[in-house]
């Protein structure tokens, strides 16, 4: 698939599950950047343009938003809260993480997250998951029901 020119942020703490995302993205999304941060206050100021994150040109407003929910420093709920509180166009977000807990999935959609997936137990399950991300039409949620992989 060919993103050229947009950037996708991943919001996530654990460095074994960004390399795999990392590899997951660069194998199937040509031409798309691909921003790291590792917690909930670095995705705000990231996207708010603060402090290190100032420069658009190395860190350009992202298209998408992917961001795990445990994290220290900000959990992805606190990503999600504000993404809708801020007036620029709409961003696709997804959550993925290790909660599947029902409570936990209703919060996140009702914070406006598109999608939500529980993080693969294998690895190869990860391209559809961020393949069926990537290549939606619009911004529209997904019912749990509906989204949520636990594999």
């Amino acid at each position: 698939m060919k993103l050229n020119g947009q950037t996708i942020l991943i919001v996530e703490d654990n460095a074994d599950d960004r390399f795999i995302i990392e590899r997951t993205l660069k194998r199937m999304a040509t031409g798309l950047g691909v921003q790291f941060v590792a917690n909930g206050q670095q995705a705000v100021a990231y996207l708010d343009g603060r402090g290190f994150y100032a420069d658009r040109l190395r860190f350009p407003y992202p298209s998408f938003v992917v961001t795990d929910l445990a994290m220290g420093k900000g959990d992805g709920f606190s990503v999600l809260r504000h993404i809708r509180g801020i007036a620029h166009p709409p961003l696709r977000t997804m959550v993925l993480s290790d909660w599947d807990d029902p409570a936990y999935v209703r919060r996140a959609y009702d914070l406006g997250a598109d999608r939500f997936y529980q993080k693969p137990q294998y690895m190869n399950a990860l391209p559809p998951i961020i393949s069926n991300f990537l290549n939606a039409d619009s911004v529209e949620s997904v019912w749990p029901s509906q989204a949520l992989c636990s594999v």
